[in-house]
Order: structure tokens, then C-alpha cells, then sequence
């Protein structure tokens, strides 16, 4: 058989089935110890229920063998050493439940942080330091997810500075070469005109000098043709002779 509980194997000697459901459970998932489930035994197996029924019949304002269950744990629970203890000391009873009184009236009334034993721990006291332990436990996580935190969002912008850093050094470089890319480029255009203006110039003095050879030309060319023809007539005349 498996506990409905727990999902484990259960030993016919710890088991317990509900009288509602006929559900099958591990007296230690219940919560209940050893002796009490052997001292009430036979009335659980006649009348227990499970904690699903109970809930059922709780909402019927119905009592149940497992509300009585949980009424007497807790009943035991608020017992102190004192109680557990045989009485010993020969006081008579009116004593002693005078001294469980105030020894539990003094528990409920104060919050102290020094460790107390099992024994006088009581299910309110014990809640108590439960909440205690859990506020603790609560307060410790939300600094160690705010250092975490704090610590994830400094990397960030170390690394966003870093990022922007190198980006702006670069859009420097970048605006430099284009400076230098500016400067280059208006010098070509100061040399480029500079040029053009000499290759005019050049342009106008060969032109001038051209008109000039033309007029040289036509007015000299002429009278030297006319003496070559004289010259040569001179010559073959002296070479017949």
C-alpha cells in the first residue's frame, strides 16, 4: 500500500484508513507521534478520518476523531517541562496548576530571542519564532537581491561608459580624418584654379605670338623670295662663265 500523502510504501503497522474515503496514510504524514497512534489505535481505525474529510466536516461544524486529534496534540504541546515531568517535589495538585499557569501565561505574554528547549515551546511560540526566522530569512535575501542587484546595474554602467567612451573617441578620429579630408580637398581646389588661370594665360601669349609670326610672315616672305631669285640667277651666270 502507498501513503496518499506522501506517494511512499507504508508498513501495516503505521498505516491508518480514512472511514470516509477508505484512503490509506502514514501515521507520520499525519503529524502524530508514535505513542499516540499505538495508545489510539483502535479508535482510529473505527472512526479516523483523513485530513480532506475532516476539512469537509469542518465546514459542517461537525466533530471528528481527527479535530479532537489535532485538539489534544495541540493541548500537549502547550505543556511545559514542568508538566511532562513526574511531581516529585510533594506539592499538591492546586500547585501545580497554578505554577503550568503562570509559566504559560509569562511564554504568551513575552518575545524572548534566548533558545528554549523543546519542551516548553508551545504551537504560538513557536509560530512566533517562526515568523522571527522567516522575517530574518526575508531581510537577509532582500540585501543579498539588492547587493546583487546594485552590483548587476554598476556593471552596467561601466560598461555603458566604456561603450560611449570608445564610441565618442572614435567619432573624434572620425571627424579629424574628415577635417583632414576637408583641408586636402580645398588645397586641390586653390591648385586646380591657380592652374587653370596660368593654362589661360599660357593660352593668351600663344595666341598672341601666332597672330604675330602670321604678320611677320606675309610681310617679309615676299621680299626674301625675290632675292633667292636674284641670287640664283647670279649664280648659274657665274658658273658659265
Amino acid at each position: 500500500m502507498h501513503c496518499v500523502a506522501c506517494n511512499k510504501s507504508i508498513d501495516r503497522g503505521e498505516l491508518l484508513v480514512c472511514s470516509s474515503c477508505r484512503g490509506v496514510y502514514d501515521y507520520k504524514c499525519l503529524s502524530m507521534t508514535k505513542e499516540y497512534y499505538s495508545k489510539n489505535l483502535s479508535e482510529l481505525k473505527r472512526a479516523w478520518a483523513c485530513p480532506s474529510c475532516t476539512n469537509i466536516a469542518r465546514r459542517k461544524n461537525e466533530n471528528t476523531p481527527v479535530r479532537n486529534q489535532f485538539e489534544i496534540l495541540s493541548e500537549e504541546a502547550d505543556m511545559s517541562c514542568d508538566d511532562l515531568l513526574p511531581n516529585t517535589s510533594g506539592t499538591d495538585s492546586d500547585s501545580r496548576m497554578f505554577q503550568q499557569a503562570s509559566i504559560r501565561t509569562s511564554a504568551n505574554k513575552q518575545l524572548s530571542l534566548v533558545p528554549e528547549t523543546p519542551c516548553s515551546i508551545s504551537y504560538e511560540r513557536f509560530g512566533e519564532l517562526l515568523d522571527f526566522k522567516l522575517e530574518s530569512i526575508r531581510v537577509a535575501l532582500a540585501a543579498d537581491i539588492k547587493k546583487e542587484i546594485t552590483a548587476a546595474i554598476e556593471n552596467l554602467k561601466d560598461e555603458f561608459t566604456r561603450t560611449t567612451d570608445f564610441l565618442a573617441s572614435e567619432q573624434r578620429d572620425i571627424q579629424d580624418k574628415l577635417a583632414s579630408v576637408d583641408s586636402t580637398i580645398t588645397s586641390l581646389e586653390s591648385e586646380n584654379i591657380k592652374l587653370r588661370t596660368e593654362m589661360n594665360e599660357l593660352k593668351r601669349r600663344l595666341q598672341t605670338l601666332e597672330k604675330a609670326l602670321d604678320a611677320v610672315t606675309l610681310k617679309y616672305i615676299p621680299c626674301l623670295r625675290e632675292k633667292l631669285k636674284i641670287f640664283l640667277q647670279f649664280s648659274r651666270s657665274c658658273a658659265r662663265k
